[in-house]
């Protein structure tokens, strides 16, 4: 489960790799420079997609563009970003448990480890009551 894209509109971006910055949206394509490990990227002014993929869209200082190419293993997951994705993620599960019903979603997520649980009990207590 990731973020969608359009989250990250707004925010600065760390990469965990080298990311080459290119003028347009497309491979091959003329790099403008390549932004180091752990390099900010600047703000995600908006974003691309093309056929290749989705294109991060940033806004230079002189009014022109750069493009990366998103990756998500390409980026820092910063806390504001980690904000976003818990509540992409519990919007994510009101959704199943309104599509399962409130029961099935729960027993499916925690019944086998209450059932378990419950047996574990059983077998421990009948153990200790035996061993005396």
């Amino acid at each position: 489960m990731g973020i969608e894209v359009s989250k990250l509109i707004g925010k600065n971006l760390v990469t965990k790799k080298m990311l080459p910055a290119f003028d347009f949206p497309e491979k091959p394509n003329k790099v403008l420079f390549t932004i180091p490990v752990n390099g900010r990227t600047g703000t995600v002014y908006s974003y691309v997609e093309k056929p290749t993929g989705i294109w991060l869209q940033f806004k230079r200082s002189g009014g022109s563009f750069y493009y990366i190419l998103f990756g998500p293993s390409n980026f820092v997951v910063t806390s504001d970003i980690q904000k976003e994705i818990k509540i992409q993620q519990a919007q994510d599960e009101k959704e199943l448990i309104k599509e399962k019903g409130q029961f099935a979603y729960y027993f499916e997520k925690y019944g086998k480890i209450v059932f378990f649980g419950v047996i574990g009990a059983y077998v421990l207590t009948s153990y200790l009551k035996n061993k005396k």
